[in-house]
């Protein structure tokens, strides 16, 4: 694993991204550090790939992050954000480790269908007519609510080649209270189901791509489910249903899921 940006550098010699400011920012709780480099928006997918294409030799994933322009200087706004904050964490229903590493050891322990079950049996009760999303929609081929935000402004190559481990270390509102550990075990099964891997990380949003889609519509509705559930607003919008939704994963390569507070 490379653990310098003089390394970084090295590595982006003669390419689009060698002129770049980039930063090493320390990761609380821990001893590792994030390398970080300035990106503009509407680039984010070209870098994003060259970064994702240099991780046999980083051994770390990137991810694209939104800081507030809040300082006089790139940095100044990368510090100010405090991406690494573990303030959230301590809202888990487990908080005996929320260090990073502590968050990961528990991930491997998450039985995902059994927190799929759980998470439809409180949605269920929370909104006793959710059913009524399942319903076809009036508009099946809506494809606007799953936009991609294209205005980040630097990615960050976190200590880690796997993506889903991002969100030990970037907090995930979605994941408050349950814990980030259910999520990251989530995320690492539809890993391995679809090829899904996280691009960008914006605290209430997660952008990401498949490389493998559903293969029926059946199939589709139970992803569709299984977004619903993560990430609740992603079909907040009028006229996205399940349905709807599932017809847009049988033939897009790109998931946008949200949840706001």
């Amino acid at each position: 694993m490379i653990d310098s940006i003089k390394e970084l550098s090295a590595l982006l010699r003669g390419s689009a991204l060698s002129e770049r400011q980039m930063a090493e920012l320390p990761i609380l709780q821990t001893p590792e550090k994030a390398l970080a480099i300035q990106i503009y928006p509407g680039e984010l997918q070209a870098a994003w790939q060259a970064l994702r294409n240099l991780l046999d030799a980083t051994q770390r994933w990137p991810v694209a992050v939104r800081p507030t322009p809040s300082g006089n200087t790139w940095a100044e706004w990368l510090f100010e954000e405090d991406f690494f904050n573990r303030f959230f964490y301590e809202e888990a229903e487990s908080t005996a480790d929320i260090s990073p590493q502590g968050v990961l050891a528990a991930s491997m322990g998450v039985d995902v269908p059994a927190f799929l079950t759980r998470l439809g049996r409180e949605f269920d009760e929370a909104d006793p007519e959710a059913a009524d999303h399942v319903a076809d929609s009036e508009d099946d081929d809506r494809i606007d609510y799953q936009q991609w935000s294209d205005d980040a402004l630097a990615i960050l190559l976190l200590p880690s080649p796997h993506p889903w481990d991002a969100l030990a270390y970037l907090h995930y509102f979605g994941a408050s209270p349950r814990g980030s550990e259910h999520y990251i075990a989530l995320g690492r099964a539809w890993q391995q189901r679809y090829g899904a891997e996280l691009v960008a990380h914006y605290g209430t949003l997660l952008q990401s791509r498949v490389s493998r889609l559903p293969t029926t519509l059946e199939e589709a509705m139970q992803l569709a489910r299984e977004h619903d559930l993560f990430a609740p607003d992603t079909l907040a919008r009028p006229g996205v249903s399940l349905y709807n939704h599932a017809r847009y994963l049988l033939g897009h390569e790109q998931w946008l899921l949200h949840c706001r507070p």
